[in-house]
């Protein structure tokens, strides 16, 4: 039934997004808690370094009432945004929390703070899956861009994680080791996917995102093949981002915003201690962001970005795309 209700939800917000209707129906398919903004690295293709917005540990209480609230949620929810979720001191609690509410659960991670404890905890939480971070095949490759890592400490910690994880016979987390596609790492793709495939669950060559064009120096890392496919968007044409159908991110702080490119919460929707996620999901702030989408308006984040996806109104909608193909590789995720 929990598969079930997540597709009722995706094919919600799908149908309210081609009909280019302000309210959503159904609920967010794609969560994201931020359990922490603090991160120990400051990896030059990532914009953390540049917030202006607190470092700061989301209050547990705060994160329990959170995951309360979406507890017949369905799809996977993610226990990260910007920061580092293994510098949450509670984040082992944070993860069985959510398995006790028979939800699913994912964290994405820099790999630094994985010794031999914390791959311990992890691998006997429940956690659903866990991408590693290790972005380069050389020592100096990847500390020019994961600067204050040290990369032997970091292979040394992936692969004891996933040799433990393979000692004991276990199937989760499903384990993904990640290499974002940019200038610096195009070179060493082949050899990345040789080294951790043996290893891992799945090599992800992750596209590169300029957070919105937001800072110069990140967009300069990467051109127009290395960062997402925008195949299906035709040349000065742009539609609604269906981010706004589809996504929610709950900030450290609580604050609530759109996705995850708004990495300096400039868009904040509401804050989860003043109002429910329901009534902030469906409030005149939502509203008024989806309707100005609507009609061709983008200002603050959204005005700069290339990450957004979408298309055409399709009042018919699902008639003409293809759902049930859509559906069918949903279902294999959740």
């Amino acid at each position: 039934m929990n598969k079930l209700r997540f597709l009722w939800a995706y094919f919600q917000s799908e149908r309210n997004y081609y009909r280019r209707e302000r309210y959503v129906d159904g609920r967010p398919f794609v969560f994201s808690v931020e359990t922490t903004s603090v991160c120990n690295l400051k990896c030059s293709m990532c914009p953390h370094k540049d917030m202006t917005r607190n470092y700061e540990m989301m209050d547990y209480e705060v994160f329990c009432r959170v995951i309360r609230e979406v507890e017949d949620y369905n799809g996977l929810i993610w226990l990260h945004n910007l920061g580092e979720p293994l510098a949450h001191p509670r984040i082992m609690e944070m993860i069985r929390f959510v398995k006790d509410r028979g939800l699913r659960c994912g964290l994405s991670t820099n790999a630094t703070l994985l010794d031999d404890e914390r791959s311990d905890q992890l691998l006997s939480s429940g956690l659903d899956k866990i991408i590693l971070c290790m972005d380069g095949i050389t020592k100096e490759s990847y500390e020019r861009l994961r600067v204050g890592a040290r990369f032997e400490s970091v292979v040394t910690n992936i692969e004891r994680f996933l040799r433990l994880r393979k000692e004991r016979k276990l199937t989760k987390p499903q384990a993904v080791v990640q290499l974002i596609y940019m200038k610096q790492t195009e070179p060493q793709v082949r050899e990345f996917h040789a080294r951790w495939r043996p290893l891992a669950d799945r090599v992800l060559l992750k596209r590169f995102s300029t957070w919105a064009d937001q800072v110069e120096s990140i967009s300069q890392l990467s051109t127009e093949k290395h960062r997402y496919e925008l195949a299906h968007i035709k040349p000065g044409v742009r539609y609604p981002c269906a981010y706004l159908w589809r996504n929610l991110v709950v900030t450290a702080s609580g604050d609530v915003i759109p996705c995850c490119m708004d990495y300096d919460a400039r868009m904040v929707m509401g804050n989860v201690m003043q109002n429910t996620l329901a009534e902030i999901w469906r409030g005149e702030k939502y509203l008024r962001l989806r309707r100005d989408h609507i009609e061709g308006r983008f200002t603050s984040t959204c005005e700069s970005c290339k990450e957004w996806v979408g298309g055409p109104s399709c009042r018919a909608y699902p008639l003409g795309r293809p759902l049930l193909y859509k559906l069918w590789n949903l279902l294999k995720k959740v």
